[in-house]
């Protein structure tokens, strides 16, 4: 059973990872080089049960960086999932 949606691991998890991202982004293209480090857990591969929303997070914010990273090889810059 879903409870409702705990906005805060969204926001947390997804979007802040997402903005901290796209705020560096520029920088990093000025300067011709750079990596992006993104922390990841073992919830953006497996799932378990009751915890839908926090892998849904952890899945998306893996996905975004895994295109991100086909987007900005061309500029020098590399994305990590640790």
């Amino acid at each position: 059973m879903l409870t409702p949606c705990p906005c805060t691991t969204i926001d947390t998890n997804l979007l802040g990872s997402i903005h901290v991202i796209r705020a560096a982004l520029p920088h990093l293209r000025a300067q011709g080089h750079g990596r992006i480090v993104q922390v990841s857990t073992a919830g953006g591969q497996t799932t378990y049960p009751n915890f839908s929303y926090y892998h849904s997070s952890k899945w998306g914010i893996e996905g975004f960086c895994e295109t991100v990273a086909r987007e900005i090889a061309p500029f020098g810059i590399g994305v990590t999932i640790v």
